[in-house]
């Protein structure tokens, strides 16, 4: 599953495509109490699920927000960072690097305070895959 922009199912054909594919919609600049409770069922019930740290995928500014650490603290989900090198033009050659999980059990059982700390190492991890175009080690 993939958490894709409410505006993205409005658009015909693509909204049906993109559900097809297991994304379902999340409202940008609030908080959408269902689709939280679909991400964390996603990942409690073993499931993979992506989402872009950045809350879109297409920023060179690496500024996270916290999201992907708190679904991986609230349901213990392992982390495993990707990066996409490449530009976002059509028939350009992009990359997908996947790195080792990143190990946050230093975190466990740690409360929202710890969120900003989780997100830097998951950050950290995509960014340095981004400059070496090599999968991150643990």
């Amino acid at each position: 599953k993939y958490m894709a922009k409410a505006e993205l199912f409005e658009v015909p054909v693509l909204g049906w495509l993109i559900n097809k594919l297991g994304a379902f919609p999340v409202k940008r600049g609030g908080v959408s109490k269902e689709s939280i409770k679909t991400a964390l069922n996603t990942l409690r019930n073993g499931n993979v699920m992506g989402i872009f740290p950045e809350g879109t995928r297409n920023s060179d500014a690496g500024v996270a927000k916290k999201g992907a650490a708190s679904f991986a603290l609230r349901s213990g989900a392992a982390v495993i960072p990707a990066a996409i090198i490449g530009q976002y033009k059509p028939f350009r050659r992009m990359v997908v690097v996947y790195g080792a999980p990143v190990d946050l059990s230093q975190f466990a059982g740690a409360g929202s305070e710890s969120l900003e700390a989780v997100t830097d190492v998951i950050m950290d991890r995509i960014r340095e895959m981004k400059e070496t175009g090599k999968p991150s080690v643990s």
